[in-house]
């Protein structure tokens, strides 16, 4: 009967365990300008914070995403699938260097967009942690000025314990439960 349960109550934990966290594409912006990036945490913008710059600096993304500064790391490798850079509509894909992570904890990804008639000229995302690659589509959709400018990276904290994939990590799971029940059924015998 005990055995039963064991199995019951581990077959349980494991499919809890194996859910997924799926980073998401989180959109932000206005009337006059929206933008997407995939994959993302939170957005901000500088209307969010009260910003009157153009291009923001390490203070604007620090009042976006409080707590410790950041340190600008420079631009991010982009792949423009629709548009260019200047223009009010811009799809793309974006790639981080792939050893990004084991230097910073947190990152986020800004972009410029210039004010014309909107209070809004950046976006800045949270970027999802371990992520190097995802997709961002930028829209002027009213007014003047609002083309796309540029796109900057920032970073800031320590590094966090490396990903494990989720394969690998049901496998660590099941493995430490079977350890478990062996080392429990010898104790019994």
């Amino acid at each position: 009967m005990r055995t039963k349960l064991f199995v019951t109550l581990s077959a349980l934990v494991m499919a809890f365990a194996g859910s997924v966290s799926q980073a998401t594409p989180i959109t932000c912006g206005d009337s006059a300008r929206t933008a997407t990036l995939d994959s993302a945490e939170s957005c901000v913008t500088s209307a969010d914070t009260g910003s009157t710059r153009n291009n923001p600096n390490a203070s604007d993304i620090g009042a976006a995403f409080p707590l410790e500064p950041w340190t600008a790391l420079g631009d991010v490798s982009v792949d423009i699938t629709s548009g260019s850079f200047g223009s009010n509509s811009v799809d793309l894909n974006w790639n981080l260097d792939s050893d990004i992570w084991s230097e910073w904890g947190e990152l986020v990804v800004s972009i410029h967009v210039g004010r014309g008639q909107s209070n809004l000229s950046w976006f800045a995302w949270l970027i999802t942690p371990f992520n190097t690659s995802g997709t961002l589509s930028y829209d002027r959709l009213s007014g003047g000025g609002g083309g796309f400018s540029n796109i900057k990276l920032w970073g800031r904290g320590e590094p966090t314990m490396s990903q494990v994939p989720e394969p690998a990590s049901l496998f660590l799971l099941g493995l430490g439960l079977a350890g478990m029940g062996i080392a429990r059924r010898k104790k019994a015998v």
